[in-house]
């Protein structure tokens, strides 16, 4: 599954997008200035038109009387003989001056942690797929594997599993908008922090602890994409799939998580290290950038800076490919196990590979080491592959 590597590549950049849009969207909400409901009154009242009020536009007495009747929820008032519209007129009122730039900027916010978290999601599903359905896969009932699982696995998760990608991503994108205004409340409070030491430490605690709730939201959140990926089902189901699926196997996972984790950030270490060290060497030995040459460089720090960027962006999309197939084998194995415990007939495939010392295994291996120790016995004059010869030797040795 070639395709599988390069698939972060993709999620990568639909999230780079996102983030082109929704900043550009809050540039221009910044030239805005600020933004009341006065100002929103003001502009109304210039766009009033003669459908609206009976008059010229540019009439302010006439715009005055219409506002002011319908403000103050006066039906009859008019201007030269025409009714005011009630309705439309009524929206103009304004109680306060609250300034909406903030609302905008927040909205325009969680929407943006909303879509980069739904990228994401449909990223993981797509390659949970990928990989579940190859582990899945019986060549006898299913027949032979698609020419391209990664594709087809895209196709089955915006199908299918598009709605349980959106509502995952809402929860994280709830509380990373709960981070979010925390960390706005903390830079709005940052005077009355160092003023008292206790506000100080509650801030801090409450930062951590909703650090930490994220951190295992995003855990049992990936997890259950990697169970809609195996079983289809939607994502509380397969939430709570996933939650069991980890209680059951605790040491497990314990051990081989923390093992991946490392193995992945070596990986990433590595890859940005060797990257980084390379072009600082080529950049000090080349002769066209030493001094005098067609490309001189007099500081390598900016091109190092840059070229280890891009080399931790790239080991980081491989190695995220690495950890996603890690982890949906892993559910997948623990997942078929407990089908297996369940009913035998419900094992889907690898059983006789997940579990080298089952019946039939030690059935062998004691049968192989009953026909050593005969064979030892009669000290060698039985032929290999004699059956007849063994028989009696078993019969001998009982009791």
């Amino acid at each position: 599954m070639p395709g599988i590597l390069f698939l972060p590549f993709f999620t990568y950049a639909a999230q780079m997008a996102s983030m082109a849009f929704f900043s550009f969207f809050i540039l221009l909400i910044n030239t805005c200035g600020s933004f009341t409901a006065s100002d929103l009154e003001e502009a109304a009242h210039a766009s009033l038109t003669t459908e609206l009020c009976g008059c010229d536009v540019s009439s302010e007495a006439c715009m005055r009387l219409c506002v002011c009747d319908t403000m103050s929820g006066l039906t009859t008032g008019s201007y030269n003989g025409v009714p005011c519209n009630n309705t439309a007129a009524g929206a103009l009122e304004a109680d306060d001056d609250t300034d909406y730039i903030t609302y905008m900027f927040a909205v325009a916010l969680f929407g943006f942690f909303w879509t980069t978290n739904l990228f994401q999601a449909i990223g993981t599903i797509v390659m949970s797929r990928a990989v579940a359905d190859n582990y899945w896969h019986d060549p006898e009932t299913d027949g032979e594997l698609p020419l391209s699982p990664t594709i087809t696995a895209l196709k089955g998760t915006l199908l299918y599993h598009t709605g349980s990608a959106i509502f995952g991503a809402l929860i994280v994108a709830i509380i990373n908008m709960m981070r979010a205004t925390l960390q706005y409340i903390g830079s709005q409070t940052r005077e009355m922090q160092e003023e008292s030491r206790m506000l100080k430490v509650a801030f801090c605690v409450c930062t951590c602890a909703l650090w930490c709730f994220e951190k295992v939201v995003k855990y049992f959140t990936r997890n259950a994409y990697i169970f809609v990926a195996i079983t289809g089902e939607n994502f509380v189901q397969s939430a709570w799939n996933a939650f069991k699926t980890v209680l059951h196997n605790p040491v497990r996972i314990a051990i081989v998580q923390p093992i991946a984790f490392l193995v992945l950030m070596l990986g990433k270490a590595g890859i940005t290290a060797g990257t980084t060290f390379f072009c600082y060497w080529y950049l000090t030995t080349a002769p066209e950038y030493q001094v005098g040459g067609e490309s001189e460089i007099s500081d390598t720090t900016v091109p190092c800076v840059c070229c280890g960027l891009m080399a931790f962006i790239v080991a980081n999309a491989f190695m995220n490919s690495f950890g996603v197939t890690t982890d949906t084998l892993l559910l997948s194995f623990c997942f078929d196990e407990q089908l297996e415990e369940q009913d035998k007939d419900q094992s889907y495939t690898m059983y006789a590979i997940r579990n080298p010392f089952n019946d039939g295994l030690k059935d062998f291996a004691t049968d192989v080491d009953g026909k050593i120790e005969d064979l030892g016995k009669k000290g060698g004059g039985a032929k290999k592959g004699d059956d007849e010869s063994t028989k009696p030797a078993e019969s001998d040795s009982a009791p």
